[in-house]
């Protein structure tokens, strides 16, 4: 019979163990030892154990140098599996990454946006069916994205107006619940963005940032304290929604660059190249460069964050960022630094799979 305190040491060694095995492919029972600094025979009960629970397994004899050959041993394939999605202006994207990191399957389905929200319901629902049904175990945990805000309280897409995305409503969470039940989580992309663009700032990342998205559409995510600040339906941080002056008086920044003439025909997606052209152009992107900086000035007097980063098709590499730093410091009451987010069109998806990936090696953990 076991004490108490010998469960719980026992416990905690098995954590530490598999914490080595989801930092790599491989290891010896020696070098897990020498990694945790705890003794050989210790490691060889907690392998032992975990092997017995059917998440390690035997991988082949490690020779080399001198002495005993020893054994590989692995995470097995059946312990579990984590899945980023992103449903996103050009399509529905998920990866499948088995404990270590490592992608298994990549499934996709393209899309046209403006999407209509049986449209997008369908292609999430055979991306998600494709996905796990890729998986060698369990999906433990699913993370998804999606490109207007999330109702956390009912797992629904809000359409917003002047919204590039999605026409219509959606019940997103109604889809993950029959393919992951219980085992998701979704928010809105930006915000996913501004999570991995944080630990790109630094270690540790500054606890208040706001991530301004600049794309066919304009989005934004909030951190404050270190979490996310997503507001009663989701809605917190909508800059795209804050009043801004324009070429004929106020209107809100998601309707300037329509004021503009930089929107598709037909819609309200902002065609990115003609934004781009313009806010290189010092004389004609004046009215733009008016727009955000007063959004930002607004955002920066309410929240008073430690950072501010653009990012997006035409936020990144036109020099915008350096732009609106000059004029929010001269403009903004309550000034904050503005510059360049480091990830770029792969934040949204970084941010999934780290999110993704801690949620099923919890669950391991917790066994």
């Amino acid at each position: 019979m076991t004490t108490p305190s010998q469960d719980l040491v026992r416990a905690e060694t098995d954590r530490q163990v598999l914490r080595e095995f989801f930092a790599n492919a491989r290891l010896t029972r020696a070098e897990v030892a020498a990694s945790t600094g705890i003794s050989k025979p210790t490691i060889s009960q907690a392998v032992r154990r975990l092997a017995e629970r059917g998440l390690l397994a035997e991988a082949g004899p490690a020779s080399g140098g001198r002495g005993r050959s020893g054994t590989w041993y692995a995470l097995r394939a059946e312990a579990g599996c984590a899945l980023a999605v992103d449903a996103g202006p050009d399509g529905v994207r998920a990866e499948l990454l088995d404990l270590t990191g490592e992608r298994l399957a990549e499934v996709a389905r393209p899309l046209r946006a403006p999407v209509a929200g049986k449209a997008l319901a369908e292609a999430l629902d055979g991306v998600l069916a494709e996905a796990t049904a890729a998986s060698p175990g369990s999906v433990l945990a699913a993370t998804v994205g999606a490109a207007d805000p999330v109702d956390q309280g009912s797992g629904r897409l809000v359409e917003l107006p002047g919204s590039p995305f999605l026409m219509g409503d959606l019940d997103a969470g109604a889809t993950l619940e029959r393919h992951v039940p219980g085992r998701w989580l979704l928010d809105n992309d930006v915000n996913w963005a501004a999570l991995a663009e944080r630990e790109a700032a630094g270690t540790p990342g500054p606890p208040e940032l706001v991530l301004i998205y600049l794309g066919p559409g304009i989005g934004s995510g909030l951190i404050m304290d270190g979490r996310i600040v997503r507001g009663a339906r989701g809605l917190a941080g909508e800059l795209a929604q804050v009043p801004v002056p324009g070429p004929e008086g106020t209107l809100r920044l998601v309707e300037l660059p329509g004021a503009l003439g930089l929107t598709r025909p037909g819609t309200s997606a902002i065609d990115v190249a003609r934004a781009r052209a313009m806010i290189t152009d010092p004389v004609r992107r004046e009215p733009l460069l008016a727009g955000l900086t007063a959004a930002i000035c607004a955002v920066t007097a309410l929240l008073d964050p430690g950072l501010v980063l653009i990012t997006g098709p035409w936020g990144r590499g036109t020099g915008l960022a350096e732009a609106l730093d000059a004029r929010v410091a001269a403009e903004a009451g309550v000034p904050a630094p503005v510059r360049e987010a480091a990830l770029g069109p792969d934040a949204v998806m970084v941010g999934l799979r780290t999110a993704a990936l801690t949620r099923a090696r919890a669950a391991v953990e917790a066994g």
